[in-house]
């Protein structure tokens, strides 16, 4: 199975996203796919936090 990204955001930084960032990003996928478009997310091990988790719980986001 291969995996590509659809979406991605250049940052003005050095170093990892923040919870914020990762969350808006999600947010922009699903108002132009629509949330049944995201069965899943596979993420790297930066992808971390709970506020991040809650937020995935909370939409359901495998």
């Amino acid at each position: 199975m291969r995996r590509f990204p659809l979406l991605f955001r250049l940052l003005p930084k050095f170093g990892n996203s923040n919870t914020n960032e990762r969350i808006e990003l999600i947010q922009r996928y699903m108002h132009l796919f629509g949330h049944e478009a995201l069965d899943c997310l596979t993420a790297d091990r930066e992808f971390v936090g709970e506020r991040c988790i809650k937020y995935l719980n909370d939409n359901r986001i495998r």
